[in-house]
């Protein structure tokens, strides 16, 4: 609000808009994401319900496969940020903080990579993909153990 008075937007055709390209400048994508979805819901720009927007996830995946068949990198780009866009206004209807489920997926991978890295004799080049297959189902069963045993506590 203070950046506002400040500057205050221009008269534009798309006020909504300008507001918002100024909003999300400095944020991360994903919460520009969020601040963006959240904003042009309130204004009346929003799906009738949640399976329209599984609807658009599914036409955003297809023309992205679509693009990476074609190996066009560009077109990948941009239907790959369609597709994300669109999972993030999934995680917006359902109330889910995507930055958050996203760091406890990071965290998460790291754990069993690590896990793994410490229970395998050589570097992983030296696996067979089966056997990279059975030690992430390994660390995945471990941890999954110790998670319930932390909860009993």
């Amino acid at each position: 609000k203070i950046k506002l008075a400040e500057n205050p937007l221009p008269k534009t055709q798309s006020p909504i808009g300008s507001y918002l390209i100024l909003k999300i400048r400095g944020q991360p994508a994903i919460k520009g994401t969020m601040t963006i979805s959240k904003q042009v819901a309130k204004e009346g720009f929003e799906w009738d319900n949640i399976d329209k927007v599984w609807d658009k996830y599914n036409e955003e995946l297809n023309e992205f496969k679509e693009a990476l068949d074609k190996k066009n990198q560009l077109h990948a780009e941009e239907e790959f940020g369609d597709l994300l866009f669109t999972l993030i206004n999934i995680a917006r209807w359902h109330k889910i903080d995507p930055e958050e489920s996203l760091i406890g997926t990071n965290k998460r991978f790291l754990e069993r990579f690590s896990y793994m890295e410490s229970n395998i004799n050589s570097d992983f080049s030296q696996q067979s993909s089966k056997e990279i297959e059975n030690l992430w189902k390994e660390a995945k069963k471990y941890f999954k153990l110790k998670s319930k045993r932390g909860q009993k506590n």
